[in-house]
Protein backbone atom coordinates (compact mmCIF):
# COMPACT_ATOMS: atom_id res chain seq x y z
CA UNK A 1 0.00 0.00 0.00
CA UNK A 2 1.19 3.42 -0.91
CA UNK A 3 0.47 6.68 0.30
CA UNK A 4 0.88 10.26 -0.57
CA UNK A 5 0.42 13.91 0.85
CA UNK A 6 1.23 17.67 0.96
CA UNK A 7 0.91 21.11 1.39
CA UNK A 8 -2.28 22.91 1.03
CA UNK A 9 -2.51 25.20 -2.22
CA UNK A 10 -5.35 26.55 -3.78
CA UNK A 11 -3.90 27.01 -7.00
CA UNK A 12 -3.04 23.16 -6.72
CA UNK A 13 -6.16 21.38 -5.56
CA UNK A 14 -5.53 18.69 -8.10
CA UNK A 15 -3.39 17.38 -5.36
CA UNK A 16 -5.36 17.13 -2.86
CA UNK A 17 -7.74 14.82 -5.21
CA UNK A 18 -4.58 12.86 -5.84
CA UNK A 19 -4.26 12.34 -2.23
CA UNK A 20 -7.76 11.08 -1.71
CA UNK A 21 -7.40 8.88 -4.77
CA UNK A 22 -4.42 7.18 -3.66
CA UNK A 23 -4.51 6.91 0.27
CA UNK A 24 -8.45 5.95 0.09
CA UNK A 25 -9.20 4.80 -2.94
CA UNK A 26 -6.65 2.93 -3.48
CA UNK A 27 -7.04 1.18 -0.11
CA UNK A 28 -10.66 0.83 -1.10
CA UNK A 29 -9.31 -0.77 -4.18
CA UNK A 30 -6.70 -2.94 -2.57
CA UNK A 31 -9.14 -4.18 0.01
CA UNK A 32 -11.71 -5.16 -3.39
CA UNK A 33 -8.94 -7.48 -4.63
CA UNK A 34 -7.20 -8.80 -1.55
CA UNK A 35 -9.71 -9.39 1.40
CA UNK A 36 -11.97 -11.99 -0.35
CA UNK A 37 -8.97 -14.20 -1.45
CA UNK A 38 -7.94 -13.67 1.94
CA UNK A 39 -11.39 -14.85 3.34
CA UNK A 40 -11.49 -17.83 1.00
CA UNK A 41 -7.59 -19.06 1.14
CA UNK A 42 -8.00 -18.96 5.22
CA UNK A 43 -6.38 -17.13 8.36
CA UNK A 44 -4.76 -14.04 7.29
CA UNK A 45 -3.36 -10.85 8.24
CA UNK A 46 -4.59 -7.70 5.92
CA UNK A 47 -2.89 -4.17 7.44
CA UNK A 48 -3.25 -0.80 5.92
CA UNK A 49 -0.63 1.88 6.79
CA UNK A 50 -2.27 5.29 8.05
CA UNK A 51 -0.93 7.90 10.47
CA UNK A 52 -1.65 9.73 13.93
CA UNK A 53 -2.68 12.57 11.55
CA UNK A 54 -6.07 11.07 11.42
CA UNK A 55 -7.23 12.79 14.82
CA UNK A 56 -6.02 16.07 13.94
CA UNK A 57 -7.52 18.34 11.11
CA UNK A 58 -5.11 19.85 9.54
CA UNK A 59 -5.12 23.24 7.91
CA UNK A 60 -0.92 22.30 6.11
CA UNK A 61 -2.10 19.51 4.89
CA UNK A 62 -6.23 18.89 5.39
CA UNK A 63 -6.39 16.19 2.39
CA UNK A 64 -3.80 14.63 3.88
CA UNK A 65 -5.79 14.46 7.32
CA UNK A 66 -8.45 13.60 6.34
CA UNK A 67 -7.77 10.62 4.02
CA UNK A 68 -6.00 8.96 7.08
CA UNK A 69 -9.07 9.69 8.44
CA UNK A 70 -10.99 7.89 6.24
CA UNK A 71 -8.43 5.30 6.24
CA UNK A 72 -8.75 4.48 10.11
CA UNK A 73 -12.83 4.61 10.15
CA UNK A 74 -12.45 2.16 6.62
CA UNK A 75 -9.75 -0.21 8.16
CA UNK A 76 -11.30 -0.61 11.74
CA UNK A 77 -14.74 -0.84 10.29
CA UNK A 78 -13.65 -3.41 8.28
CA UNK A 79 -11.96 -5.43 11.17
CA UNK A 80 -15.54 -5.80 12.58
CA UNK A 81 -17.37 -6.72 9.37
CA UNK A 82 -14.84 -9.61 8.88
CA UNK A 83 -13.68 -10.38 12.26
CA UNK A 84 -15.31 -14.33 12.24
CA UNK A 85 -14.28 -14.99 8.85
CA UNK A 86 -10.47 -15.85 9.83
CA UNK A 87 -8.87 -12.24 8.35
CA UNK A 88 -7.57 -9.95 10.70
CA UNK A 89 -7.31 -6.17 9.39
CA UNK A 90 -4.67 -4.18 11.12
CA UNK A 91 -4.60 0.08 11.14
CA UNK A 92 -1.18 0.64 11.55
CA UNK A 93 -1.15 4.44 12.63
CA UNK A 94 2.20 5.72 12.22
CA UNK A 95 3.64 8.83 13.74
CA UNK A 96 7.10 10.50 11.91
CA UNK A 97 8.97 8.15 9.87
CA UNK A 98 12.11 9.05 8.20
CA UNK A 99 11.15 9.54 4.66
CA UNK A 100 9.58 12.01 2.29
CA UNK A 101 6.30 11.90 3.63
CA UNK A 102 7.44 13.95 7.34
CA UNK A 103 7.06 17.39 6.09
CA UNK A 104 6.20 18.94 9.04
CA UNK A 105 9.02 21.31 10.68
CA UNK A 106 8.36 19.56 13.87
CA UNK A 107 8.57 15.74 13.83
CA UNK A 108 8.28 13.97 17.71
CA UNK A 109 10.07 10.93 18.40
CA UNK A 110 10.85 10.08 14.50
CA UNK A 111 11.96 6.64 14.02
CA UNK A 112 14.25 4.91 11.01
CA UNK A 113 12.13 3.54 8.47
CA UNK A 114 13.49 0.24 9.56
CA UNK A 115 12.44 0.63 13.02
CA UNK A 116 9.17 1.24 11.66
CA UNK A 117 9.09 -1.48 9.92
CA UNK A 118 10.45 -3.67 12.54
CA UNK A 119 7.53 -2.61 14.73
CA UNK A 120 5.05 -3.17 12.22
CA UNK A 121 6.27 -7.17 11.77
CA UNK A 122 6.03 -7.20 15.63
CA UNK A 123 2.39 -6.53 15.63
CA UNK A 124 1.34 -8.68 12.63
CA UNK A 125 3.12 -11.66 13.97
CA UNK A 126 1.33 -11.63 16.98
CA UNK A 127 -1.38 -14.58 17.26
CA UNK A 128 -4.15 -12.46 17.30
CA UNK A 129 -2.86 -8.70 16.01
CA UNK A 130 -4.77 -5.84 17.43
CA UNK A 131 -7.15 -4.22 14.88
CA UNK A 132 -5.09 -0.69 16.07
CA UNK A 133 -1.20 -0.34 16.08
CA UNK A 134 0.20 3.22 17.31
CA UNK A 135 3.83 3.68 16.12
CA UNK A 136 5.37 5.12 18.42
CA UNK A 137 2.89 4.93 21.00
CA UNK A 138 4.12 7.76 22.98
CA UNK A 139 3.39 9.75 19.87
CA UNK A 140 -0.18 8.47 19.31
CA UNK A 141 -1.18 10.16 22.90
CA UNK A 142 0.19 13.28 21.98
CA UNK A 143 -1.87 13.66 18.94
CA UNK A 144 -4.50 12.64 20.93
CA UNK A 145 -4.02 15.51 23.25
CA UNK A 146 -3.42 17.93 20.63
CA UNK A 147 -6.95 16.99 18.99
CA UNK A 148 -8.64 17.13 22.20
CA UNK A 149 -7.01 20.62 23.16
CA UNK A 150 -7.84 22.05 19.29
CA UNK A 151 -11.66 20.69 20.20
CA UNK A 152 -11.93 22.57 23.29
CA UNK A 153 -10.59 25.88 21.97
CA UNK A 154 -12.71 25.65 19.18
CA UNK A 155 -10.36 25.77 16.50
Amino acid sequence: MCGIGDHFAVDELQLDVATFQVNLVGLAKTVERIIPRMMRDGPAVFAGLSSLADVIPSRAAPAYAASKAGMTYYLEGLAGAVRKTGVSVVNVRLGFVDTKMAKSPWKPWMISPDEAAKRILHALLQDRPATRVNIPRRAAAVARAVASAARFAGR
